[in-house]
């Protein structure tokens, strides 16, 4: 015990000081703890070299436990000023994991170069330190604020003094266990023992705050280092030097010391991943879409979120319940966690809300937790949240203390259900880009027609994956599929059907596939000018063309151009002329039609093909350029036909 000297001063003086010790207790005083939780950690890293042997290893030494007042010796039970508190463990776990090499650089000959190997973990019979005990609180600081103020400011170093606090461990021996090489170089079962403790002092901080953390090196050049750790952070009076040997050498030992006294050290853990995918059975179909990614044409497989290497996205149904399965890693102090995670919408229209309290069981370092979303969204939409995960320790005996287990962030697409809230069964493309789409353009609609028609408003001058490139319909590119069209950024008018067929399935909304071509003997059609997507001024020849159907209407993707359910409506509103151009055995068919349906005026464009040019695209140029100043198709001597 560290004793405190006075100048030398009269009798009255003195005795005024200790009446005034009595009665002036500061308000820290009257706020004595019974009890006090502490949690104390000493990590230590070393590796040497010398001339011969390199030596390298870890220890960590964990201390845990309920610390009492000792009544005995504790001032405040002679009902006098609390300057002096010392409390004893009446509750106290230690642990520790120990392992080192020894290497031999230039080992004898036919003999390994590994001398010693040891590793070991397990309890520590812990011992109290006797007398006052393990933890001694000191508020000579208030003590002499309250003198001070009472006029007696006479004693040496009354200004420098402050509140501190000093732990001590008494010494803990651990055995670890490993080989050694003997003199005829064989390996045996070997058994070392070392010699563990701790003392250290710091400085109460005005909230009364009495936790930190403290690294510092060692130099040694002979083996691993003493584990008879001190170190000091008080006033210089009191100041002692942290346990380093005044030795140079090529060794190098790392410490770092954390401690919480007062208030439990929270739990350290962190979450490692998230996901929510997981089960992957999904069989009733309403709870997860799983998305491909365009580039690989693969599944996302869960999990979505890793720390620190990926932020896949995810999609549910509208109005679905799902569930998250998060893992933990952390120290294997804690067995009991509450878990939960408050929410930060960072883009669109809503969240969940944030993931309700769930207390779960630690059996490891590192555990999981399944969490029910219980209230998504009911409406379509696209939301970024960042999850702020939280854990109050519930390990009996332990204090409750809330801690952050970090954050995960989240892309979170809600699409629409088919019938009955489930998803489509169809196989269709469900790329990332299709689903971010509709869900950006149908954000706030329920599903259903709603969903489609607000989709079907935004279906024009459509930026592609890249979003450097609008998508461009272009008949000439012989691309009839949707992954064609988003990679190469055009496609003919079978995968822009395809493209917003499957837009709309993952959506929740089966359209049809309608496919037509005229009716024999005519191969060729010629559609009215208009747009296409990406294209002003687009092919208008055709043998045979794509579109969509939906409840009672037609939507052809390639030209935005839409129509009621009915081949007769469409066909007015579309196309312009028909024409065999490939058997020549149907010359007066065609002659026929050309100079009937349409007054004549093409049959230049006949005589063109048949004598001058006999070429297909002769007759398609001829017949575009003419087709727009006649009635169209009238009178009706084709129809269209859809293709089975």
């Amino acid at each position: 015990m560290e004793m405190i000297y006075f100048k030398k001063t009269d009798r009255i003086a003195i005795m005024l000081a200790f009446f005034l010790m009595i009665f002036f207790a500061c308000p820290v005083f009257g706020s004595i703890k019974e009890s006090l939780p502490v949690n104390i950690t000493l990590n230590t890293n070393w590796e040497i070299n010398n001339n011969d042997l390199e030596y390298k290893g870890s220890l960590q030494f964990r201390i845990s436990g309920k610390l009492d007042v000792n009544k005995t010796f504790s001032s405040a039970q002679q009902n006098l000023p609390a300057v002096l508190i010392p409390y004893r463990f009446s509750q106290v776990t230690a642990s520790y994991s120990y392992q080192e090499t020894q290497i031999d650089k230039d080992p004898p000959k036919d003999c390994p170069g590994l001398i010693a190997e040891y590793s070991g973990s397990g309890p520590i019979q812990f011992k109290p330190v006797p007398q006052f005990g393990d933890l001694i609180i000191q508020y000579l600081g208030d003590m002499m604020k309250n003198l001070k103020e009472a006029g007696i400011s006479n004693f040496e170093g009354a200004d420098t003094m402050v509140d501190f606090y000093r732990f001590h461990t008494a010494g803990h021996e651990i055995k670890v266990k490993g080989k050694k090489l003997n003199n005829d170089c064989e390996y045996e079962d070997h058994e070392k023992k070392e010699h563990v403790s701790i003392q250290f002092g710091f400085k109460i901080d005005k909230d009364g705050k009495m936790s930190g953390h403290k690294p510092w090196s060692a130099r040694f050049d002979t083996g691993p280092p003493s584990f008879n750790v001190k170190t000091y952070d008080l006033p210089p009076k009191m100041n002692e030097k942290p346990y380093i040997p005044e030795k140079s050498s090529q060794g190098n030992v790392q410490y770092m010391l954390s401690w919480n006294i007062g208030k439990q050290q929270p739990p350290d853990i962190e979450i490692k991943n998230a996901s929510f995918n997981y089960k992957g059975d999904n069989n009733d179909r309403r709870i997860v879409l799983h998305l491909k990614k365009l580039d690989t044409n693969s599944e996302i497989k869960a999990p979505e979120w890793i720390k620190d290497e990926k932020k896949e996205p995810a999609a549910f149904v509208a109005g679905q319940s799902f569930m998250v399965k998060a893992t933990f890693q952390g120290d294997q102090e804690t067995k009991k966690l509450e878990i939960w995670a408050e929410e930060e919408v960072l883009e669109g229209t809503g969240g969940f809300g944030g993931i309700k309290e769930k207390t779960i069981d630690v059996k490891s370092g590192e555990f999981n937790g399944e969490f029910k979303i219980k209230s998504p969204q009911k409406t379509i939409g696209k939301n970024k949240v960042c999850w702020k995960w939280k854990g109050r320790d519930k390990t009996p005996g332990k204090e409750e203390v809330v801690s952050d287990l970090g954050e995960s962030e989240h892309t979170i697409y809600i699409v629409g259900g088919g019938p009955g809230g489930k998803i489509l069964p169809e196989k269709f493309n469900k790329y990332v880009y299709i689903v971010r789409k509709g869900c950006e353009w149908a954000t706030g609609t329920t599903g259903g027609k709603q969903t489609l028609n607000k989709i079907w408003s935004n279906f024009w001058n459509i930026p592609g994956p890249n979003n450097s490139t609008i998508l461009a319909y272009s008949h000439a590119e012989k691309n009839y599929d949707t992954v064609s069209l988003l990679k190469s950024g055009r496609g003919a008018c079978g995968a822009w059907s395809n493209f917003f067929y499957d837009m709309a399935a993952c959506q929740g909304i089966k359209l049809e596939k309608i496919t037509i071509h005229p009716k024999p003997p005519y191969n060729v059609f010629i559609v009215g000018q208009r747009p296409a997507q990406g294209n002003p001024s687009p092919d208008r020849g055709f043998t045979e063309h794509a579109f969509n159907a939906y409840q009672g209407k037609f939507y052809d993707p390639s030209y935005h151009f839409q129509t009621h359910k009915d081949y007769y409506v469409y066909e007015n509103n579309t196309i312009v002329a028909y024409c065999n151009n490939k058997d020549a055995k149907t010359e007066d068919i065609l002659k026929n039609l050309l100079n009937s349906a349409l007054g004549g005026l093409l049959g230049n464009c006949y005589q063109q093909w048949f004598i001058n040019e006999p070429n297909d695209n002769a007759l398609a140029d001829c017949l575009i350029e003419n087709s727009d100043q006649c009635a169209p198709n009238s009178p009706r001597e084709c129809e269209l036909i859809e293709c089975p």
